[in-house]
């Protein structure tokens, strides 16, 4: 499993043929496109709307809630998920909840409203997110896709699998300090090979 923002760790990463590189600044961002490469800013705030004269604005951020997007940002802007309504603060909003209707483009109106519950997967819905209790460290003592019997700690502190046993597929970057999100992907319930159920691909 690879994207593009591993190049904030990096500094570049390639998916399929094509570069992203980390850069820091407007200029940066121009050196980047002439090199045939996607640059890859650290923003929280998208301050760079304002050093850019930009066409197109996605916000993929996924907060649930609009952060500040302007349908002003740029000659298009597009939302994902609830929070943005179109015509009013984006000109699209793309639905992002599981069913008939996701990745389907809204001109008029907003997405399906945040339900609270993470979707299912082997029958686990909010049983297999579990949160960090405070801000830390993370430390992996599994590989990506490995099989999780046990937990991981952050800060000291276990993260407990004892809702969904015997499961899992542990996602997370280490050596990160910030408020810790660990997803488990279950596997619980489903009658794969060992090899199989080690794919994260086929746990999705």
């Amino acid at each position: 499993m690879v994207s593009f923002c591993e190049a904030v760790y990096d500094g570049e990463k390639k998916v399929e043929g094509v570069t992203a590189k980390l850069v820091h600044s407007p200029e940066e961002i121009t050196l980047a496109w002439r090199e045939d490469k996607i640059p890859l800013l650290v923003d929280p705030k998208a301050g760079i709307r304002n050093a850019l004269k930009l066409d197109v604005l996605v916000d993929a951020i996924l907060a649930k809630r609009n952060l500040g997007t302007s349908i002003k940002d740029a000659s298009l802007v597009i939302g994902l998920g609830p929070g943005f309504t179109a015509g009013k603060d984006v000109h699209a909003v793309i639905e992002t909840n599981r069913g008939h209707n996701l990745g389907r483009m809204i001109l008029t109106g907003g997405a399906e409203p945040n339900t609270g519950i993470p979707g299912e997967i082997a029958g686990f819905t909010a049983e297999r997110v579990f949160r960090a209790p405070r801000a830390g460290k993370f430390l992996n003592v599994k590989e990506i896709g490995a099989r999780a019997i046990g937990g991981g700690g952050s800060g000291g502190y276990p993260v407990p699998l004892q809702q969904v046993r015997d499961c899992g597929a542990a996602l997370s970057l280490p050596k990160t300090d910030r408020r810790i999100f660990l997803c488990i992907l279950c596997a619980n319930r489903v009658r794969r090979s060992s090899k199989e159920a080690g794919c994260l691909g086929d746990l999705c």
